[in-house]
């Protein structure tokens, strides 16, 4: 095969992974979960072996040795590590039907990572990619738009939309990437109705998020809109930007406060966005269940310090320290098997081994981006951006965990920095 086939074939199939996020096959045991993992790992598979042919043949599309590749190597043998040495390594390996979040999944998209760093480099292939992705979420937000207001059945109701991701907490997380990325493209487009698409998309992913009714993803994309007002005012050149950027932190502040100031008016208590916004708290009920999780697991630390349970085993120590206080605040959920805090889940079923390669991924891609715009290789916009994107990813997740969506939008992320 020559250079062209392999190049259109290896791209063709990345586009066709967003695709998973559409995917809800009602036959399987969890349908939202099963039927988007398992299409993606056939598909990654299939990929996979057309890229190796290519760096095989081709030698200069090789992708080149990085820190964040390293950095995601690192995490992928740390997990395996865990599992190896952990309480159930079939479950650290494999998972299980209502996660598929196991050690082989996480390959896969790793795979999927080094497919696209191979094959996307120059600033068309990356225009298609974040355009392709933006306009999945688009799809998926209109879709959860429908549920919202009664045109598309939903079976949460209508309080909170779950799209065809299956949980509003990952269509939170899923939104806030894409918005990111549309706003990329934004202000890279030259072209008047495609820039207008970009902005018209960005706004509907916003709106999904706020159906959404994540508090965590809330909180994140607008502690991430501050840090990026402060960093684009402070690193700007232009008067005019700095400007703007105090007078909308100094709106948004007093926006914040009379919200606050009026937590029981009826105006507020009517919406279930003001509502669930102005109702962030340590004594939630979700809260409390999430800290009774995270007790657990700090309670469990010293016995695995180096390793933890086994990547995924969270359950095994969750049941182990079990507090019956936790059916004080909620009757629906019998035990948690994720600590829904990343860094505390990687911590307890991976160990510090797990925590720090995870956490040395991101390192890397701070590294790469602060390098890159000290050497005026990256805009002020992209740095800007980038940087709100990791902080506002890393706040959501203190209060859940990464998904299929999720996983994609971030190899894609780490991909484009790479």
């Amino acid at each position: 095969m020559n250079l062209k086939n392999y190049l259109t074939l290896l791209k063709t199939g990345v586009y066709l992974g967003f695709l998973s996020v559409f995917l809800v096959y009602k036959n399987f045991l969890f349908p939202y979960i099963s039927s988007k993992q398992l299409y993606f790992n056939v598909l990654v598979e299939v990929l996979l072996f057309f890229w190796v042919g290519l760096i095989l043949k081709y030698k200069d599309w090789r992708p080149k040795r990085s820190w964040i590749t390293g950095g995601l190597l690192f995490f992928l043998s740390a997990l395996l590590i865990s599992g190896i040495l952990g309480v159930d390594f079939n479950l650290s390996f494999w998972s299980n039907v209502e996660r598929m979040l196991g050690v082989f999944q996480l390959a896969h998209f790793f795979a999927f990572y080094l497919i696209i760093i191979t094959v996307f480099r120059s600033p068309e292939d990356w225009k298609r990619l974040f355009m392709v992705s933006v306009v999945a979420a688009f799809l998926a937000s209109l879709y959860g738009i429908g549920q919202k207001f009664g045109i598309v059945k939903s079976p949460m109701g209508s309080d909170r939309i779950i799209s065809t991701i299956g949980n509003a907490a990952y269509v939170g997380a899923y939104a806030i990437f894409n918005i990111f990325f549309a706003l990329i493209l934004f202000f890279k487009e030259k072209n008047k109705p495609l820039k207008y698409f970009y902005a018209a998309a960005a706004f509907v992913i916003l709106l999904a998020l706020v159906f959404s009714g994540t508090r965590g993803a809330y909180i994140g994309f607008a502690a991430a809109v501050l840090f990026m007002l402060f960093l684009g005012a402070v690193l700007s050149k232009k008067a005019s930007l700095k400007k703007a950027a105090v007078a909308v932190s100094v709106i948004s502040a007093v926006l914040v406060g009379i919200l606050f100031l009026n937590i029981h008016s009826k105006f507020v208590e009517e919406s279930s966005f003001l509502s669930r916004l102005s109702h962030i708290s340590l004594s939630d009920a979700t809260m409390q269940t999430r800290l009774i999780s995270w007790r657990a697991a700090l309670e469990d630390f010293h016995n695995h310090p180096v390793f933890g349970t086994g990547y995924g085993t969270f359950a095994v120590t969750f049941d182990k320290y079990f507090d019956p206080k936790f059916y004080n605040y909620t009757t629906s959920e019998t035990y948690f098997d994720r600590a829904h805090n990343n860094l505390i889940d990687l911590g307890s079923t991976a160990g510090l081994l797990g925590l720090l390669s995870y956490l040395s991924i991101f390192s890397a891609a701070l590294y790469y981006l602060i390098r890159a715009r000290r050497a005026s290789k990256v805009g002020l916009v992209d740095f800007v951006l980038l940087l709100g994107l990791i902080l506002a990813y890393f706040i959501q997740n203190l209060v859940v965990f990464d998904s299929l969506v999720t996983y994609i939008a971030i190899m894609v992320m780490l991909g484009y920095i790479n």
